[in-house]
């Protein structure tokens, strides 16, 4: 064990495989507020423990990246503040990264070897002193829990703890953007009446109010990006002219580039084809049997309404990988049912 992970704290971080962060998560859910649940899942879909052993793996093969197709920034070292602006709870994200920081350092063994008893704990911790409801800080805490696994206390403690969403964002109540997410954009009695095709409202970075763009019904979710021309300062930078601020490439599910998180509206998209769900898990994304999973390919896609969507910062073709090493592919539904985490052996 390196000297930055000697203490108790990150050895009990450590003997989590990514079964029982998967297993944690899913067990925290029904505790996380309603804004955040999905939210808090698809980080975990964003930023797996996989990735991390990737990147180890790397270091005895420098070409593996290249041969896993990554395009994009995973290195969550380079993401630490900004990897969860679109949680809710990302608002209270200083405090939480403090709080973090200081189990991560404590010489004291924790009380409980359970990963999801050491994340209520911490949340109820900060919850006292900023005066939130706990439900708001559990989703976030174990993202910080995840984020300190996987970077370490040095890269964890060197971060400033900023926030990366504008004030318009700052001042939106949970059940705000709940409504807001729910919300639909319709043409009234008159459009029904004409027949016209209705245009939709595609939001795909909640942190700023104009990050939106149309998409006018049945079309997929790259499609409609491509027809934005406005200049979106915050649109992904693996885009390119022509893109929309949607990162867009081979739009035929071959490449993974497009794969995105659904916030909001995932009833007003098309069920997952058999060709999309084959890919995602080829990729590495997710493998589940949910008609409307939270990860979807936005190629495929197809909204008939408003949908809030987030994007990842990097895409590949891992799953064969994963497969071959004998690393679970995310899924909470299929995979993971209510098995509950295995308990840590006691020393």
């Amino acid at each position: 064990m390196s000297s930055e992970n000697s203490t108790p704290f990150m050895g009990f971080l450590g003997r989590h495989d990514q079964d029982a962060w998967w297993s944690t998560v899913h067990n925290l859910a029904p505790s996380i507020h309603e804004v955040d649940r999905d939210a808090v899942k698809i980080w975990f879909h964003f930023w797996p423990l996989w990735l991390r052993k990737l990147f180890e793996d790397a270091e005895a093969n420098p070409q593996l990246f290249e041969e896993l197709e990554f395009k994009g920034n995973a290195r969550l070292e380079e993401h630490i503040d900004s990897s969860h602006a679109f949680v809710y709870g990302h608002r209270h994200w200083p405090r939480i990264k403090a709080a973090v920081g200081e189990h991560a350092s404590s010489k004291t063994a924790p009380e409980s070897l359970d990963l999801a008893d050491q994340i209520r704990t911490i949340a109820r911790q900060v919850a006292g002193t900023a005066k939130v409801d706990v439900s708001l800080l559990l989703g976030i805490t174990a993202i910080g829990l995840m984020t300190l696994r996987q970077v370490g206390p040095k890269a964890f403690d060197g971060a400033e703890g900023k926030l990366y969403i504008s004030n318009w964002a700052r001042r939106r109540s949970p059940q705000k953007i709940i409504a807001d997410r729910a919300r639909n954009d319709g043409g009234g009695i008159l459009g029904y009446l004409k027949g016209l095709k209705r245009d939709y409202t595609i939001r795909f970075n909640e942190g700023f109010k104009s990050a939106t763009f149309k998409l006018i019904e049945g079309v997929q979710l790259t499609q409609a990006s491509m027809s934005d021309q406005a200049d979106h300062p915050y649109a992904d930078s693996r885009c390119e002219p022509g893109d929309g601020p949607l990162p867009t490439q081979c739009r035929s599910a071959a490449c993974g580039t497009c794969w995105v998180g659904v916030l909001g509206g995932n009833d007003r998209l098309s069920a997952v084809n058999p060709l999309e769900r084959r890919r995602i898990a080829r990729f590495g994304y997710i493998n589940t049997d949910e008609s409307r999973p939270l990860i979807r390919l936005a190629c495929k896609a197809q909204a008939t309404g408003n949908v809030t969507i987030v994007i990842p910062t990097w895409n590949a073709v891992a799953g064969r990988y994963l497969e071959g090493k004998r690393i679970a592919i995310g899924g909470y539904a299929s995979r993971l049912g209510e098995r509950t985490v295995a308990k840590p052996r006691r020393h």
